[in-house]
């Protein structure tokens, strides 16, 4: 039964920490691409 309940709930709690985890990764990426596009817009003026 113990055994039952970490194999439900593993995926769940994986899924809690590792939504979190890749939407900072994400946005982070997105950022730089934008400061980046950014600079490069504005640099040359």
């Amino acid at each position: 039964m113990q055994q039952l309940c970490q194999i439900v709930l593993l995926p769940e709690f994986s899924i809690i920490f590792i939504v979190p985890f890749w939407s900072l990764l994400l946005s982070r990426g997105v950022w730089d691409a934008y400061s980046t596009l950014l600079n490069a817009w504005i640099g040359p003026i």
